[in-house]
């Protein structure tokens, strides 16, 4: 069910996490914020951009047919996650995000009777599920006595999970039929879901005794199949995709 890494994700993946292995070393552990125990539970909640791979059979029709990108397919993603410690640098993750492009377009080939483009809407929303691991590439902070924990300033991470991936699929507004060249309005819709793998890196820094913000990048291998009537002889959909995003991580 999941695609093949590439190496352009492969590399960017193992470059953020080298990158931040060998600056960690640098930042210093900072003193001027305790807390009583190493932080247990976490939650992040975060915003960014997601870019989908958009590289199935249906997204290349679109592209085809209508004034629209690749590119255009990509959305302002929004994100929440609760982390359990299992050790100072091991962490459980559980999340869910959301993000939704709407692409305004027109007909590539045909204009209307009236000499006005023939105009419709394309709708693309995910909503992922996920459980994984995060890996801090070195010990978020240490114990300086019975009572106290200090935390470090900057902690680069991995991380990698499974999940499962929901999506929705519509258009709506004039279309033409290529053998009459009839043009008439419809609204077509398509949902699914199916499961999803991701791998990524990024890093936290601390900003106070309970919060820091938290800075990453995520790739999500998925593909679904396409249900209902109105898509019929498509392959299924491309749920693929890389989401870069920033956000308050607040530690308890």
């Amino acid at each position: 069910m999941f695609g093949a890494l590439r190496p352009a994700h492969a590399s960017l993946v193992a470059s953020a996490a080298g990158a931040f292995a060998i600056l960690a070393p640098v930042a210093p552990v900072q003193a001027q914020d305790f807390n009583f125990g190493r932080p247990n539970s976490s939650l992040t909640m975060r915003v960014g951009y997601f870019a989908p791979r958009a590289e199935s059979d249906l997204f290349d029709f679109t592209i085809d047919n209508l004034t629209v990108e690749r590119d255009d397919f990509g959305a302002a993603s929004l994100e929440f996650e609760y982390r359990r410690a299992l050790t100072d640098q091991l962490s459980l993750a559980f999340g869910v995000a959301f993000n939704e492009s709407n692409v305004q377009s027109e007909s590539r080939e045909f204009i209307g009777t009236d000499g006005l483009p023939i105009l419709q809407e394309t709708r693309f929303a995910r909503a992922p599920l996920n459980a994984g691991v995060r890996y801090h590439l070195v010990r978020p902070g240490r114990r300086i006595s019975s009572l106290a924990w200090i935390s470090r300033t900057f902690v680069p991470y991995v991380d990698a999970g499974i999940g499962w991936a929901f999506f929705e699929f519509e258009q709506e507004g004039e279309f033409v039929d290529e053998v009459t060249l009839d043009i008439w309005w419809d609204h077509f819709t398509t949902e699914g879901s199916s499961s999803m793998a991701y791998a990524g890196a990024g890093f936290e820094y601390t900003l106070g005794k309970r919060v820091a913000m938290d800075v990453g990048g995520r790739y999500i291998w998925s593909d679904a199949s396409i249900g209902g009537s109105d898509y019929v002889g498509f392959e299924g959909i491309d749920l693929s995709g890389m989401t870069f995003t920033a956000g308050l991580n607040v530690r308890w």
